[in-house]
């Protein structure tokens, strides 16, 4: 998560400021004639993307330097003055305004939760992403009533913060050179719940681990003898270890969830800390009543910015076209055609979903459940080339309710052969043709009889399209080669080979390179072409580890390969693989540079 910034900078950063730039500061009147040209400078970038197909751009990068901690950076043509605070990277000196945040900060927080030593900020320095930046002071917070004291005197000294709970996140977003305001998740710090009901809501606090909610469902619902046993809708490969302050703050999803499931549907309110200490609840209308009057300005210009975009029914359109996949690319604009324009609250609400902490902090999250369904069945299924997987792929989203559908390709294969289980379970994988992909496909029912509906429902939409099966071409299997596996053991070792594609790929990397994983989706309708696309640009450019694996259902790919940083010409390569495939995947196939990872520091520059 990002720092702490206003509510009001997403105006901005949508071009149309309107309302409080900076909650709690002097209200700022809106600009009615730069919002109704900002606006169509939005329209006309957005729909440029869909409608055009731009010339790539190539950059030379600049000289690379590596620091005493061995991270390497491109050398900056800025001169750096010492001592002189930017805002920007590398150029966050402490001119007096960090020593006097931290002075205020100790009079209430203590100095044993507050590091600023070499060795812990260098620990600090890394999340789950290949970046390094190591920040200045890391505060280890124990509750909102904490955040409440420390973000306005943040604001007052200029001090910028980036929250972090797990740091499980893949783009760089808990990474930062300033102050980083760590969850303290000890004890009952950020961990208390209350599971409402039969189970199908639950408010939790952002230091649970996402896994360990499903589990308190679990018990919640064998200790009451419930019928119904519910569990989080998001289910990220880092299950077992995210938090649920990244969950709300990226707007996870997952393998099984698709985009209906992901938090920005099934978050019902929230707790959120603005910049200036004020904590809006969502759930209370007392809360929001006085949200409304302190923040006038600010609800005014989200209610006068949602009407603007819902008059404009092509912007409309394609915002719900973009969002229609899965697309965590920047701020949920979603949530300007969702809802009410004389609604604000619920508009502001859904903005933050997936703001990566750049507009509040989310102290609090009430969630909508989703049924754990208990009879389940599973297939492994193989094409001779990704085409025809992808067409299964786009013809079960529109012809059945089917309910997880992984694609795997030729790459992803070659780690599937290396396993005992799936080559005994699938042996046509082994020498499968150069293009050949699978999918894994999941089913599931109330009872039995609903299961195997599902699975009647899926082997029929596959069958009646005459769709080629088998790993090699030359040698066409029947559909029946590939049949619903309902036994819990099986089931286990397919999706264990998914969830463990990632770790697999990056236990094999070179010595001294990165594991690095992009996150991209496109119209399920486009997912054959953009995947082609992506292998060859993959192969132009001499990625031979590379594999392109996802969620099918959604459009949804994550691209894994391995990336060396140590030399001005690996630094290259890197930055032209990542202009080709922007371009690959926004302006050639109207698709999302982020699925589901977040924007944070790897796609910002895009």
């Amino acid at each position: 998560m990002r720092g702490a910034r206003t509510l009001a900078r997403l105006a901005k950063a949508c071009a149309k400021r309107a309302g409080q730039h900076g909650i709690g500061s002097s209200a700022v009147a809106a600009e009615q004639g730069a919002a109704a040209a900002s606006l169509q400078l939005v329209r006309g970038n957005a729909m440029a993307a869909v409608a055009t197909e731009q010339q790539q751009r190539v950059h030379v990068v600049p000289e690379i330097t590596t620091d005493i901690f061995g991270a390497v950076s491109p050398m900056s043509n800025e001169q750096i003055e010492e001592g002189v605070f930017r805002n920007v990277d590398g150029h966050r000196f402490d001119d007096g305004r960090y020593t006097a945040f931290r002075q205020e900060v100790e009079q209430f927080v203590g100095q044993e939760r507050i590091f600023a030593d070499p060795v812990r900020t260098f620990a600090y320095g890394t999340d789950a992403s290949f970046y390094r930046l190591n920040p200045k002071m890391v505060i280890k917070v124990h509750s909102e009533a904490e955040l409440k004291r420390i973000l306005p005197i943040a604001k007052r000294h200029g001090v910028p913060v980036t929250f972090r709970a797990a740091g499980t996140s893949l783009s760089g977003q808990a990474l930062t050179d300033s102050v980083l305001l760590k969850l303290s998740h000890t004890g009952k710090n950020f961990r208390n719940y209350t599971i409402h009901g039969d189970g199908s809501s639950i408010t939790v606090e952002p230091g649970l681990i996402l896994g360990e909610v499903n589990r308190l469902l679990g018990a919640y619902a064998k200790k009451n003898k419930l019928p119904v046993q519910y569990k989080m809708g998001p289910d990220p490969s880092s299950i077992d270890s995210c938090m649920i302050g990244g969950v709300v703050a990226n707007n996870s999803s997952g393998m099984c969830c698709g985009v209906s499931q992901n938090t920005y549907h099934t978050l019902k309110d929230m707790r959120v800390v603005f910049v200036d200490g004020t904590v809006l609840d969502t759930a209370d209308p007392a809360s929001r009543q006085s949200f409304l009057r302190s923040h006038r300005a600010l609800c005014e210009g989200v209610s006068a910015l949602a009407r603007r975009v819902q008059a404009d029914r092509q912007l409309t359109n394609l915002i719900r076209r973009k969002f229609a996949i899965k697309c965590t690319t920047g701020y949920s604009l979603n949530a300007l055609v969702d809802f009410p324009a004389d609604d604000p609250i619920e508009v502001i609400k859904h903005l933050i979903i997936g703001s990566e902490g750049t507009l509040g902090f989310v102290s609090q999250a009430t969630y909508n459940t989703v049924p754990e369904w208990p009879h389940k069945a599973s297939a492994f299924i193989v094409f001779p080339d990704v085409r025809a997987a992808c067409q299964a792929s786009s013809i079960l989203r529109d012809e059945t309710g089917v309910d997880a559908v992984e694609l795997f390709d030729r790459a992803s294969l070659r780690e599937c052969e290396a396993d005992d289980d799936m080559a005994r379970l699938v042996p046509d994988i082994k020498g499968a043709d150069p293009m050949a992909a699978a999918l894994l496909i999941e089913c599931r029912g109330r009872d039995a009889a609903a299961l195997q509906g599902s699975i009647d429902e899926v082997n029929r939409a596959l069958l009646r399209h005459g769709l080629p099966f088998g790993a090699k071409a030359a040698e066409p299997q029947p559909l029946t080669a590939y049949p619903f596996s309902h036994d819990a053991g099986t089931c286990k070792i397919f999706w264990d080979v998914r969830k463990g594609l990632i770790p697999i790929v990056g236990a094999a990397r070179e010595a001294g390179t990165s594991m690095l994983i992009e996150d991209v989706a496109c119209p399920v309708d486009k997912l054959a072409d953009m995947m082609i696309d992506l292998i060859d640009m993959f192969q132009r450019y001499n990625y031979h580890d590379a594999s392109c694996f996802g969620h099918a259902l959604e459009g949804n790919l994550h691209l894994v390969f391995s990336q060396g940083f140590r030399t001005k010409d690996e630094v290259q390569r890197f930055g032209d693989v990542m202009e080709e495939m922007c371009y690959i995947v926004a302006t050639k196939h109207s698709g999302s540079l982020k699925g589901e990872h977040g924007t944070g520091r790897n796609v910002a520059p895009f």
